[in-house]
C-alpha cells in the first residue's frame, strides 16, 4: 500500500509542479502581451482557489483513485490478487459499447460540442456583452471562445489522423514495393 502511495506521489507532484509553473509561465507571457500589444498594464495574481484546485486535482485524485485497487487487492490472498483469470465475488462487470458501434463516433461528438459551444459563445454571448458594455466579460468568453476553436481542432486533426495515416503509407509501399507485402497486417492494425 505504501509502495503504491509513494509511486502515486512520486508522478503526480512532479507534474502538479510542472503544471503550475506553466501556469505562471502563461500568465506571464499573456500580461507581456497585453502590455506590448495594448498597453495594457494589469497584474493577476494566483488565487487561492486556483491553488487548491491544482493541488486537489494534481495530487488528491491520484491518491484517492488508488484506494479501491489498494483495498481490494489486500482483501485477497496474494495468488489470487496477481491472478488475472480469477473472478472475484465482490468484483463488478462493466460491458464496455464503443461509440461508434452506437452510430456515431468520438470525433463527431466532440467536434459537434464545440463547434455549438463556438457558436453560442460568439453569436451570443460576447454581443450580449459588448451591447452592456462589460469589457471584462467579454474578455472572458473570447478566452472560452479560444478554447472551443482549439477543441475543435483538436477532434478534427483526431478524425483526419486514420485517413492521413492511410495516405502515407500508400506513399511508402508505392516507395518500397518490397514492404507492400506487410499492407493487409499493417491495416488490419490502423
Amino acid at each position: 500500500m505504501v509502495l503504491l502511495i509513494i509511486q502515486s506521489l512520486f508522478f503526480s507532484i512532479p507534474a502538479t509542479a510542472i503544471g503550475f509553473m506553466l501556469l505562471n509561465l502563461f500568465t506571464t507571457a499573456a500580461q507581456v502581451g497585453l502590455h506590448s500589444g495594448l498597453n495594457i498594464s494589469l497584474q493577476i495574481p494566483m488565487q487561492s482557489s486556483t491553488v487548491w484546485i491544482g493541488l486537489i486535482t494534481g495530487i488528491v485524485i491520484p491518491l484517492i483513485s488508488n484506494i479501491y485497487p489498494i483495498k481490494q487487492a489486500m482483501g485477497q490472498k496474494l495468488r489470487d490478487a496477481l491472478d488475472r483469470s480469477r473472478q472475484g465475488l465482490d468484483e463488478v462487470s462493466v460491458e464496455v459499447l464503443r461509440v461508434e458501434n452506437a452510430g456515431t463516433s468520438p470525433a463527431q461528438v466532440g467536434l459537434g460540442l464545440a463547434l455549438v459551444s463556438t457558436s453560442f459563445l460568439t453569436l451570443i454571448m460576447i454581443p450580449h456583452f459588448v451591447l452592456i458594455q462589460q469589457a471584462k466579460d467579454v474578455y472572458f468568453y473570447l478566452n472560452f471562445l479560444l478554447i472551443g476553436i482549439i477543441i475543435g481542432i483538436i477532434f478534427m486533426s483526431q478524425s483526419l489522423v486514420p485517413k492521413l495515416a492511410r495516405m502515407i503509407l500508400n506513399f511508402i509501399f508505392k516507395l518500397m514495393p518490397n514492404d507492400a507485402l506487410l499492407a493487409p497486417l499493417v491495416y488490419k492494425n490502423l
